[in-house]
């Protein structure tokens, strides 16, 4: 069964006019349900990416006052970093997986995994002192690509490591790309999907309360059709109220949406 946390579905109408709602993955760091499948995605990718370095760079008050300014500073320097590698090594491919962390004193350091050219620490401490008055740095090659990939994936799990707005990790275009990587399934090619800010159950109790048919699959999936009025109003009796009841105290403004009523698939439009 496919784990869903609830937060967003997608729904679509098929060929014979049905309705299909879709529950998806809100794919937050924070959520209790969509982090750890993260954990695992991001785990399996870093395998099939086959990194050979892992460097750690660190920052201090000579690179700023506070930690949040040394952020700031750290942030550009990366990819400042990055470009010298590439200069040092014009025939070759220097790409990085980058995870941020912070002391226990709030200062920020980078975690990079590499698929680069190996420097020596002299050099590495050198240009990071360069770019960020900062020297103590680490630089090693990567004898268990599982091992450096869990203890980056542990730091994604915990609280944000960085400030507001930026992303907890990221990496450069071309870290992802071998060619014996699986490929994720995705929906369905309908027509055209709609993405809803609500779980299925509620896109299922709107659906109710327009009239439609609504029945559940195994995973969670809806699908809702025209259906005589007595069987309108033998599900509406019984899995229509039963929804109502369980998402009052969850959704209190989908209990009785009337300025929703009738309309199937308010939200944003996407291909």
């Amino acid at each position: 069964m496919r784990s869903a946390c609830g937060a967003w579905c997608a729904t679509a109408q098929l060929e014979d006019g049905s309705w299909i709602a879709v529950p998806l993955r809100c794919r937050s760091w924070s959520c209790p349900t969509c982090a750890p499948m993260l954990k695992r995605r991001l785990l399996r990718r870093l395998r099939y990416a086959r990194p050979n370095l892992f460097a750690t760079l660190t920052t201090s008050r000579h690179t700023a006052p506070t930690p949040e300014e040394a952020f700031l500073v750290a942030n550009a320097a990366v990819p400042a970093l990055i470009k010298r590698w590439r200069r040092r090594f014009p025939d070759e491919r220097v790409d990085y997986f980058l995870v941020w962390e912070r002391t226990q004193a709030g200062w920020p350091h980078v975690h990079l995994l590499l698929r680069a050219p190996k420097v020596s620490k002299h050099w590495l401490s050198a240009c990071w002192r360069e770019l960020t008055g900062s020297y103590v740095i680490d630089l090693q090659l990567v004898g268990s690509t599982q091992h450096a990939a869990t203890y980056l994936a542990k730091y994604l799990a915990k609280d944000p490591a960085v400030p507001e707005g930026f992303r907890r990790w990221r990496r450069s275009a071309g870290f992802f790309c071998a060619a014996d990587e699986p490929i994720e399934l995705k929906l369905p090619v309908l027509s055209a999907w709609t993405l809803q800010p609500r779980p299925a159950e509620a896109q299922a109790w709107l659906w109710l309360a327009s009239g439609l048919a609504c029945d559940f699959t195994s995973d969670r999936i809806v699908h809702a059709r025209d259906a005589p009025l007595e069987a309108r109003e033998q599900l509406f009796g019984s899995l229509g109220r039963t929804l109502a009841i369980r998402l009052r105290d969850e959704l209190p403004y989908l209990s009785t949406p009337p300025e929703l009523r009738g309309r199937r698939g308010e939200g944003t439009r996407v291909a």
